[in-house]
């Protein structure tokens, strides 16, 4: 069998290089509210994933948008997270 990953779908952890506390979140059309305490993200191949600077993961607040396989460390603090196909 080949894992393959679920497009929209994203794996968040507190640490670099995706250590800490992890967790794995099912692709959905909610605004997640982001903070400080997220070193990594890694989107699923397939997706990606939008960083807001405000709480409500509005256009004109975007800081970047990280595709798979994501990023380990150096994120920038970000209000709220958007996660697409």
């Amino acid at each position: 069998l080949v894992s393959r990953g679920l497009p929209g779908a994203v794996y968040i952890c507190t640490g670099p290089g995706f250590s800490g506390n992890c967790g794995w979140t099912p692709p959905s059309d909610e605004c997640h509210i982001g903070g400080s305490t997220v070193a990594s993200i890694g989107p699923d191949e397939g997706g990606h994933c939008t960083t807001y600077k405000g709480q409500n993961c509005n256009d004109n607040t975007k800081l970047r948008v990280i595709n798979y396989p994501g990023i380990r460390q150096g994120l920038e603090d970000f209000g709220s997270l958007k996660c697409e196909k």
